[in-house]
């Protein structure tokens, strides 16, 4: 058996047990929106394939992400597009603009596809996906971030909330290296999705399932390059080796007005001051969130940028401002004042499909 079979099968065995225990108390962040329960049932079909057949998890993620990408470039040849005009449109060259070219990401190669999942641009396969995940290095890196966790002495910690199929949580830890351990806090079935491709990607690297067994392997932080955590033992893993900051795309937009607030209260707790958060204002399915921003501000949180900057494209009440995704820093900071400065610069709407985005640009000093 190899160690890819060897670790899917323990995570397989691990997962499947957890969906079978609901927390008795249901305010709990494990308790998912009724849009993710409805979800669930659909994705679970993967606990069932074999190891082999689990070799093509980012196949399966594409019914998760959303993504046309999968299918637009699987049975097409690369110049039947016009390559410079695909990556301005999904807006990849403007996330890469001022970027150094090491800190620029590509769509890991599978060999089983007849074509690669994107097209190669600079020696990179680029996609829709690996956009969203440039971006947010990009934000990280104009911000400081990224020069602050590369040149702290010690071990950083960056908290994933929601990490889909683990796809930003690979990319973070190939840019970080052994400056930061990524922490992957997911419903047990999203995680099994995660444990495979980061698996099946990283065979370098030093992944740990955490299902709470076994908690003195956390003391050794060194150890782990990647932690996958369910809600119900995330605390464990914060109180073992803390939090720098947290991340958050595409995910609160899905979750429960009490799954959120619990996740901020969690975060704060064990160390961050920073949420960065790329999501809409809720999806348009979810009916246990009425407004993110909303959501933040009744907490006293400080956003950067201000609400009224996108406010100002789309009020939270238009059906349109649902469908228009908004970046923030959040400062998590009980008090509402603010210590992190951040300068946006307004710029143009740069994508509109599938979804409206909302461009800005960090300055940086």
């Amino acid at each position: 058996m190899s160690d890819f079979t060897s670790f899917v099968e323990d995570v397989r065995y691990k997962v499947r047990g957890l969906r079978g225990v609901l927390p008795a108390d249901q305010s709990s962040i494990a308790v998912p929106s009724e849009l993710w329960n409805s979800a669930s049932s659909i994705l679970k079909y993967v606990l069932d394939l074999s190891s082999q057949e689990l070799e093509k998890i980012r196949f399966h993620a594409g019914y998760m992400t959303g993504s046309i990408d999968m299918f637009r470039f699987t049975y097409s040849t690369p110049s039947q597009h016009d390559v410079e005009q695909y990556v301005n449109d999904i807006g990849y060259r403007h996330a890469i603009s001022d970027l150094p070219e090491r800190l620029w990401i590509g769509e890991p190669i599978e060999s089983y596809f007849p074509h690669p999942i994107g097209l190669e641009w600079r020696g990179r396969i680029v996609n829709s996906d690996v956009t969203r995940y440039q971006e947010c290095i990009a934000d990280l890196w104009r911000a400081g971030i990224i020069s602050s966790i590369e040149g702290n002495p010690d071990r950083s910690t960056i908290l994933e909330i929601g990490g889909g199929y683990g796809g930003l949580a690979h990319q973070m830890s190939a840019v970080l290296g052994n400056h930061a351990t990524v922490v992957i806090c997911d419903l047990p079935l999203m995680l099994f999705y995660a444990a495979v491709f980061l698996a099946h990607h990283n065979k370098e690297k030093r992944i740990l399932f955490f299902d709470g067994t076994e908690p003195e392997k956390l003391t050794d932080t060194e150890r782990w390059d990647i932690i996958l955590s369910p809600p119900g033992q995330i605390e464990t893993v914060l109180t073992t080796i803390g939090c720098n900051m947290v991340i958050n795309m595409i995910s609160f937009q899905e979750m429960t007005e009490t799954q959120i607030r619990e996740y901020c209260t969690l975060s704060q707790r064990y160390g961050a001051s920073v949420l960065y958060s790329v999501n809409k204002e809720r999806h348009p399915l979810n009916r246990d969130l009425i407004s993110l921003t909303s959501l933040f501000e009744s907490c006293g949180y400080v956003l950067h940028p201000s609400p009224d900057y996108y406010d100002r494209w789309f009020t939270r009440e238009d059906v349109n401002g649902y469908h228009t995704t908004r970046t923030y820093f959040v400062e998590l900071n009980a008090d509402g004042a603010a210590r992190f400065a951040i300068d946006f610069i307004p710029v143009h709407q740069i994508r509109t499909t599938p979804n409206p985005v909302v461009a800005y640009q960090l300055k940086r000093e």
